[in-house]
């Protein structure tokens, strides 16, 4: 009987590597070659995608004057394009269909969803929440919330439960004095604003656990996990909000010795689940909500095998998403020789994506060329699968946008 068994974990275990070895990575550049792409995410309908673009001043003026360019930035815009379900292509092919606002430098919109439909959030310069509807015909209907500007705000992530009256919002702020605040606002009162956190523990140093482990969503409920710094061990554990009970403290729901990295939470055949990266290792780690109890234990580790990179580790932005009844997600691979915690975008990358729960070992979909590469986002077309990110070649100054095939094409 042992035999048989090991017979069929080391069939298992070559059949996933023949996959793996056979898939061949197509990787191209779209958009245009003249500004840079970045923050890319995609609608829960896949019918559009928000970006922000980032051109770099001297850039621009070098190609117009031939003289020597500076890192003079224009300010951020953030644009909606509708997207092609057949081909994966922007629409238009720029990316540039209507311009939601002027945005900071590092601007960002997120999506959410609720009853009235998908929508997507982000802020002007003075710090304001603008929030944009896609009507009927493809036009922005846009709403500045009524909430004082605040300059210091860094994201806001809404919701996505599609039977929910108005969607809910949590905002991350950073004082000047780097006191951390996440706050709490309901779209149905949308004027008032109230504080789930503030950074008075660990959180504070230089790197704090809310910058690891992002706040994100469960789809379809009022659960949103964010990353904190646990005080003895000093490693990046999980909490909990429920937007259904604003009133209460958030509850800590992992404790592990594990350093939580960029945790995202998703759903499995009813089953809630956080993914995510362990410390600067080449390891990312499932944990399994227990039954009847707010904590989530280890049941799977997910490694990186056959990489170009010297000593790859740092496995982030994870985000799951099924198709044809098996979860996968991409994610990204940093260089860590010499940088055990590399900040993303700042050393060599590759972009791979990982079947969660099935036979196939993790395989690389991002091309050969020297590159950091940040921000893997999945796009469910109609009958295949792409994972768009966006690139920075060393030495380069414009950010590339990108498309891969990931093999994931329906029977």
């Amino acid at each position: 009987m042992k035999t048989l068994t090991y017979f069929l974990l080391l069939l298992f275990f070559f059949n996933s590597l023949l996959f793996a070895q056979e898939f061949k990575p197509h990787d191209e550049r779209i958009g245009a070659d003249y500004f840079g792409y970045v923050n890319i995410e995609f609608s829960p309908d896949m019918r559009f995608m928000v970006w922000t673009e980032q051109m770099p001043m001297g850039e621009l003026m070098a190609r117009k004057t031939g003289k020597e360019k500076d890192n003079t930035q224009l300010p951020a815009r953030i644009w909606m394009c509708a997207m092609n379900p057949e081909t994966g292509e922007m629409m238009p092919e720029d990316g540039r269909g209507i311009m939601m606002t002027y945005s900071k430098l590092q601007g960002t919109a997120q999506w959410g969803e609720d009853s009235l439909g998908v929508f997507a959030v982000a802020h002007d310069r003075e710090g304001r929440i603008i929030l944009a509807r896609p009507n009927k015909d493809n036009q922005l209907e846009l709403e500045a919330l009524p909430l004082p500007p605040n300059p210091y705000r860094i994201n806001t992530y809404p919701s996505r439960i599609k039977d929910q009256g108005y969607g809910f919002l949590v905002s991350l702020i950073v004082e000047p004095d780097r006191r951390i605040r996440l706050t709490f606002i309901d779209l149905e009162n949308p004027s008032y604003e109230e504080i789930i956190r503030e950074g008075s523990d660990p959180d504070t140093r230089s790197n704090p656990g809310i910058f690891k482990t992002f706040p994100r969503w469960f789809p379809e409920l009022p659960l949103l996990t964010y990353g904190f710094r646990d005080r003895i061990t000093g490693k990046v554990q999980v909490k909990q909000f429920n937007a259904y009970e604003p009133v209460e403290f958030p509850k800590r729901i992992t404790y592990d010795l594990n350093d939580h990295s960029d945790d995202f939470p998703f759903i499995y055949d009813g089953e809630l689940y956080l993914i995510g990266g362990a410390g600067g290792t080449n390891e990312a780690v499932i944990y399994k909500k227990q039954e009847k109890l707010d904590v989530y234990n280890e049941v799977d580790r997910i490694q990186v095998h056959g990489s170009r990179l010297l000593q790859p580790g740092s496995l982030n932005s994870f985000e799951p998403f099924e198709w044809e009844s098996e979860v996968y997600s991409a994610f990204q691979v940093s260089e860590t020789f010499n940088n055990p915690n590399p900040q993303p975008g700042k050393v060599k990358g590759e972009i791979w994506i990982a079947n969660l729960f099935g036979d196939k070992a993790p395989y690389r979909i991002s091309d050969d060329w020297n590159m950091m590469r940040v921000d893997p986002e999945f796009y469910i077309g109609n009958e295949r699968v792409w994972v768009f990110y966006y690139s920075i070649i060393p030495n380069g100054s414009v950010i590339e946008l990108h498309r891969c095939e990931t093999g994931l094409v329906r029977k």
